[in-house]
């Protein structure tokens, strides 16, 4: 075969060069490597046009057959989802207990269901939540708005955590006797209270559950999903407080004067930590209260 022919056979742009022509430009550069079905771990939040709205945003974990998210959905609760890639798309599931389960099939409880597409023309998620409820047996879903997620900002931080444990105010958050008949009579703690500059915050544990009684204990405190800064707006002031001691075997998680001026719903949540000789600092627990300020 003629050598010119032979330039035009084959692997055609490998030969390119050799046969005096130009290579072929290099494929454009990924804006947005990360938005991709296979890499959706990370922190995202939900943008309306150029505004970003941090009370509506999602942590994603986990591996592409085997993702995790916690959806945080415009207000204070905490959504678990698992899911894994569907073609193009993620596909979430709510994860119920079996309480929650029986109230679904009894028509009381409604699941949600999310479909996340990475969107590279905007290097976004586009998320559609639909809601699931079973009528007579049947299961029927309503469709709701597509929404778009991007990147959350690295200077930023707020909670993602759902609570393992209740916080209680004023009298049931400083006795232990309080705190318990309010159990008793309310069943966990009162969500209502007064907005001041110094509310009483905290929790009693039994000492035993917290771990080894030579491990220091301390506390870092969130208000509205944000670290709490105090009257002073220092940092400092909520992060690594000591626990106090243990009485009748119970300890005290306990803040005398929490700051909260504002009436409305407010965030309270106290990230418990333990420290043991030689080990880094651990976490034992998250306590929250979802509370209605007056």
């Amino acid at each position: 075969m003629p050598a010119s022919r032979s330039c035009l056979v084959g692997l055609a742009l490998l030969l390119i060069s050799a046969c005096g022509g130009k290579e072929p430009p290099p494929p454009p550069e990924d804006p947005c490597p990360n938005v991709h079905v296979e890499k959706l771990a990370g922190d995202w939040i939900k943008v309306v046009g150029s505004k970003a709205d941090h009370r509506s945003r999602m942590r994603i974990s986990g591996t592409p057959d085997a993702y995790e998210m916690i959806l945080v959905p415009g207000n204070f609760d905490r959504v678990r989802l698992r899911g894994r890639v569907s073609g193009e798309s993620v596909d979430f599931e709510q994860v119920l207990t079996e309480e929650q389960e029986g109230e679904v099939l009894s028509g009381d409880r409604i699941r949600n269901r999310l479909s996340v597409r990475p969107t590279k023309a905007k290097c976004a998620l586009r998320v559609r939540t639909d809601m699931v409820s079973v009528q007579n047996g049947v299961e029927r879903t309503r469709t709701g708005a597509v929404e778009e997620y991007v990147t959350f900002p690295e200077d930023f931080t707020f909670t993602f955590d759902p609570p393992d444990g209740p916080l209680f105010m004023d009298a049931a958050a400083k006795s232990r006797t309080a705190m318990e008949a309010e159990i008793r009579e309310r069943g966990g703690p009162n969500p209502e209270g007064t907005h001041s500059t110094a509310i009483p915050v905290g929790v009693f544990v039994p000492a035993d559950q917290d771990g080894d009684p030579s491990c220091t204990y301390d506390f870092d405190l969130y208000f509205d999903d944000q670290p709490y800064k105090g009257e002073s707006g220092n940092l400092s002031d909520g992060q690594r407080l000591a626990a106090g001691e243990v009485q009748d075997g119970y300890r005290h998680w306990y803040v005398p004067a929490w700051y909260a001026p504002y009436s409305g719903n407010h965030h309270f949540e106290m990230f418990r930590y333990r420290t043991c000789s030689g080990k880094p600092r651990e976490r034992i627990a998250v306590q929250s209260l979802d509370a209605l300020l007056y």
